[in-house]
């Protein structure tokens, strides 16, 4: 064993000790078996971490889902504790993994910023790829840095260009892997690097390992043998859902394309008229990243480290599919964008087949790690451990979620909380005149949603519950309050970006965003007197 090593593991040994021996530490639970943290003399598990980037939550069984679209998602819920109403703090993926690293809001952690490419915000930049906020490293101590410190050998591979070095994301870790080509990674590039990695590890120190998948992310160009199912079934049925010509126009240019990989040409102009046949496509991405998960257990287990290993599985963000007039992230803070899967797995040490109704949040996920493994604190994060909640304790207030930071917009022109069953939507509205262009105006506008009885968050009830709306705003002012005093001195750099333009990242705000598409015509789709309802 290296020198390197037997420091790392002592390290390790003396941080639980001390932990241990703490009065007060210990937490009264239903049982060992729930208890859920590492027992004296216990060796911390092997973490392996799962990012599914785009993933919504209502596609997996756990969630509802009889589509059988991830058997890896159903068998992990049947070994773990699957929370139902998981929050994420922001509905793209640069702030909502900034959050996921460091359990602060966007707002706090101010890693919130991309501007794309256009002629008018690129001109001192020579590559035309814009400009992206850099997780700051002097005010943050990122999860794996905390876990890297008590002896954990931290690994990461990448296929989102926001989730890289250049960014900041790879602070804390020992091997960080980041270097795929092409605009859409898919599961069999991002699971070759995985098993390099594993290959070539000594297998001497519990590991972080942080896996960041994209094959569910547009444009939906899952490979032919994960597509052609479902798009044969989809053009099979008779009840097919007609999209409207404004339903069409929203789809924007990257994804009105035919899939490189379709074995039928002439499928596109058939079904591009129908919203079945865009779920469909968004759909195979889910089966094809199923594959790359199991193998990733698979590969795992022969290695001897799946059965004992601690797993998170979630999402950064989900996706709009047309609930809301988008087919897209990061515009909206509407459920399909922001309410993500998240389960976690520790044999033996969490209980098998729970489910946590509640809200919880995504920046919940480090604290609740810290509590288990036992790592010193590393300042006040603003999220809080799960363990109450998955051990059954009685009476324990709600979890109050905030969700922030739209692309192209400040931080706060769009936020959204969550209380129990109600969520309050707080939005500015850029007033235009009659020829188009913006006024200075701004209106706020405030939607109120009872997420149990409407989950797609499709009738605002606001004008019916004036009360709620006031006692909610007042939470949303608290917490914004709360978050200015947090950590004031936070600067961002800003370095320049990737070119994203292959994966629907142009233009700013989203006034500012491309022209729909061009609407199909009658050959090729339905007339719009057959558009049914939504979806």
């Amino acid at each position: 064993m290296s020198t390197q090593v037997q420091m790392r593991l002592l390290t390790l040994a003396s941080v639980l000790a001390g932990m241990l021996a703490t009065p007060g530490c210990e937490r009264t639970t239903v049982g060992d078996a729930s208890a859920g943290v590492l027992k004296p003399g216990q060796r911390p598990p092997n973490i392996v971490f799962i990012v599914v980037d785009t993933l919504r939550a209502d596609r997996l069984g756990p969630y509802g889902s009889r589509d059988g679209l991830c058997p890896f998602a159903d068998s992990l819920a049947a070994e773990g504790v699957t929370f139902e109403q998981c929050v994420s703090a922001a509905p793209w993926t640069l702030p909502s993994v900034a959050s996921l690293f460091t359990s602060y809001y966007p707002s706090v952690h101010k890693t919130t910023q991309y501007v794309s490419p256009t002629a008018q915000n690129v001109q001192n930049i020579r590559n035309t790829q814009g400009f992206v906020s850099v997780l700051p490293d002097e005010e943050f101590t990122t999860l794996a840095e905390a876990l890297g410190r008590i002896g954990y050998e931290c690994a990461g591979v990448s296929a989102n260009r926001f989730v890289s070095a250049k960014f900041g994301f790879a602070q804390g870790f020992d091997y960080f892997y980041d270097k795929f080509e092409g605009d859409h990674v898919p599961g069999d590039e991002v699971h070759a690097q995985v098993a390099a990695w594993l290959e070539q590890r000594t297998g001497e120190q519990p590991f972080f390992l942080y896996v960041h998948y994209m094959d569910v992310h547009g444009p939906y160009n899952a490979k032919a043998e994960y597509m052609a199912p479902l798009l044969s079934r989809v053009e099979a049925r008779s009840d097919k859902r007609a999209l409207t010509p404004q339903e069409f126009g929203g789809i924007k240019k990257y994804l009105n394309v035919p899939p490189p990989d379709d074995s039928d040409p002439g499928r596109f102009e058939r079904l591009k008229g129908y919203w079945d046949y865009w779920a469909a496509r968004y759909d195979a991405g889910v089966v094809q990243v199923d594959h790359w998960l199991g193998a990733l257990r698979d590969a795992l287990r022969a290695k001897g480290l799946w059965d004992e290993a601690y797993v998170v599985f979630l999402s950064d963000h989900g996706e709009e599919l047309c609930e809301h007039g988008t087919w897209d992230h990061g515009y909206t803070l509407h459920s399909p964008e922001t309410h993500v899967p998240l389960i976690l797995r520790w044999p033996g040490m969490l209980p098998a087949g729970k489910r946590v109704a509640g809200v919880v949040r995504s920046i919940d996920i480090m604290p609740t790690l810290f509590e288990q493994m036992r790592v010193p604190a590393t300042g006040n994060l603003q999220g809080a451990s799960l363990l109450p909640h998955i051990q059954g304790q009685h009476n324990l207030p709600p979890i109050i979620a905030l969700s922030e930071s739209l692309k192209g917009l400040p931080v706060r022109a769009h936020q959204a909380i969550v209380r129990g069953e109600w969520k309050l939507l707080r939005r500015e509205q850029v007033l235009r005149g009659p020829d188009g262009r913006r006024t200075g105006e701004v209106r706020v506008e405030r939607l109120l949603y009872n997420t149990t009885s409407d989950p797609l968050e499709q009738h605002n009830v606001a004008a019916a519950h004036a009360d709620l709306v006031r006692e909610l705003e007042r939470l949303l002012d608290q917490s914004n309050a709360a978050n200015d005093v947090l950590k004031p001195n936070v600067q961002v750099k800003v370095t320049a970006g990737p070119d994203l333009r292959g994966l629907g990242y142009v233009g700013g705000a989203p006034d500012d965003e491309e022209q729909p598409a061009t609407a199909p015509s009658s050959a090729s789709s339905p007339a719009a007197s057959e558009a049914g309802g939504g979806p």
